[in-house]
């Protein structure tokens, strides 16, 4: 039986991983998740922006 070798690089499982993306089963399962991390986030990041500018207005 072979197995499959990879490198324990991190730029080699990023790479595993773009060829990963390619497959078309996959898409869907990779880019909603992204696309609800990328909401989340910047919503996260707008409403950090605004709260911290109300606290330093208040000082």
């Amino acid at each position: 039986m072979r197995s499959a070798i990879y490198s324990d690089n991190g730029l080699a499982y990023l790479a595993r991983g773009l060829k990963l993306i390619q497959t078309k089963g996959l898409k869907r399962f990779v880019l909603i998740p992204i696309a609800i991390n990328f909401l989340l986030f910047g919503g996260a990041v707008y409403w950090l922006t605004v709260t911290t500018q109300a606290w330093t207005d208040k000082v």
